[in-house]
């Protein structure tokens, strides 16, 4: 086990598999949840682009659209539909 998910009562993973989820909201779930111990503004990047994965495997029809724009301090997520 990782030590950036010793501190969860159930390790993100165990989770994932045991409710079956997909791939790319399970990524997003591991991202999100180990951002604060390993990786930062990255890992939170990573889940951000997961879930721009899910919104066009998902949603492409609807047409939205997410950006993420890098203020540098600051980084936005924008969803807007056209």
């Amino acid at each position: 086990m990782d030590q950036h998910y010793k501190k969860y009562k159930i390790q993100p993973s165990r989770f994932i598999n045991e409710n079956k989820i997909l791939f790319a909201e399970g990524n997003a779930i591991k991202y999100i949840c180990r951002h604060q111990d390993k990786g930062g503004k990255q890992d939170l990047l990573k889940a951000i682009h997961y879930i721009q994965m899910i919104l066009e495997r998902d949603y492409n029809n609807e047409k939205n659209k997410m950006a993420v724009f890098d203020l540098g301090l600051f980084t936005v997520l924008c969803v807007y539909c056209f």
